[in-house]
């Protein structure tokens, strides 16, 4: 057994009992190897450019109390609301006739409300998400 976490990639390999000790660690080497060399997939066609009124709302928000962060990103189309930790726990959001007004379209929270927050400058400040107020972070320049 072998796993490479930032390859994100994971090899078993089983061996009759009389192979060498070491043939199940060259062959999960030899994979992962190729693996990391192979040049990555492309996709079929470029995305779509994300709609000038959802470019304000993509990025981090974060509650501080309990600590809860949620990313949301534009993913084939559509705006999402993600979890930074886990990105497999993506929930799509449905808009409203209000463009800061949106819907959860799957998951456990599917039907709740998502508002984002404008500012006294009017800039997107925070945002509502189930009842959970989330403040917006900065970009941060490096």
């Amino acid at each position: 057994v072998l796993f490479r976490p930032t390859d994100k990639l994971g090899v078993i390999a089983l061996a009759n009992g009389s192979a060498r000790p070491t043939v199940a660690r060259e062959i999960a080497t030899l994979l992962l190897t190729a693996h990391r060399e192979a040049a990555p997939p492309l996709p079929a066609k470029p995305p779509a450019p994300t709609p000038t009124a959802w470019r304000e709302l993509v990025g981090f928000y974060r509650e501080d109390e309990y600590g809860l962060a949620l990313q949301i990103e534009v993913q084939d189309g559509a705006l999402v609301m993600l979890d930074p930790d886990d990105p497999s726990d993506c929930q799509r959001l449905v808009a409203t006739e209000d463009p800061l007004l949106f819907t959860i379209a799957e998951g456990d929270s599917i039907g709740e409300r998502v508002l984002f927050l404008r500012n006294a400058a009017g800039q997107i400040a925070g945002m509502n998400a189930a009842g959970a107020a989330l403040r917006k972070l900065a970009p941060v320049d490096r």
